[in-house]
C-alpha cells in the first residue's frame, strides 16, 4: 500500500508560482513523500472526506501533513481550517500555513485555534525555497507524528 511506502502532503495553493516552489522544495528531502497539490478549497474538503470514507483508497491517502499557501487568509481558508480541525481524525494531522505578510494580524487569533506552524514569506524566491526546504526536511524526516 503506498501510504505505507510515503508521507502524503496535501498542499493547497491557489498559485502556480508558490506550488511549484513548494513541490521543488519537497523534492529535494530526499524523504519518500507523495505531494498532493489542491487548488481549490472544495478539492481539499473532498479529498479529505473521500480519505476519511475509503481508509483502503489508493487515490485518496490520508494525508500527515497539510500546507496552506496563500496571499491572505480568507474566509473560505479559515472555513476549511475549521473543518479540518473539527473532525476527530484530521485534527490529528498538522497544518503549516505559508502565508506572505499581509496574513499578519490574522494569523495570530487563527494560529491559536487551527494552525500548528506559520511562516511568512520573504520577498526573494530563493530564501522561500531554502525556507520551505527546511520546513519539508522537518515535517518529513525529523517530527515523528503520532498519527
Amino acid at each position: 500500500m503506498i501510504s505505507d511506502e510515503y508521507t502524503v502532503v496535501l498542499l493547497f495553493d491557489r498559485s502556480d508560482a508558490y506550488g511549484n516552489l513548494i513541490t521543488q522544495s519537497f523534492s529535494t528531502t530526499g524523504s519518500p513523500h507523495l505531494l498532493k497539490h489542491l487548488a481549490s478549497v472544495d478539492a481539499v474538503e473532498e479529498y479529505l472526506k473521500k480519505s476519511l470514507e475509503d481508509t483502503s483508497s489508493e487515490k485518496y491517502i490520508k494525508p500527515r501533513l497539510i500546507v496552506l499557501s496563500a496571499d491572505t487568509l480568507d474566509e473560505e481558508s479559515r472555513k476549511l481550517l475549521k473543518f479540518i480541525k473539527t473532525q476527530p481524525i484530521l485534527k490529528l494531522i498538522p497544518i503549516v500555513v505559508f502565508c506572505s505578510s499581509e496574513c499578519g494580524d490574522a494569523i495570530g487569533h487563527e494560529y491559536l485555534k487551527y494552525i500548528n506552524s506559520y511562516v511568512q514569506r520573504k520577498d526573494n524566491m530563493e530564501q522561500d525555497k531554502e525556507i520551505v526546504t527546511s520546513l519539508a526536511s522537518y515535517w518529513l524526516k525529523w517530527n515523528n507524528l503520532p498519527l
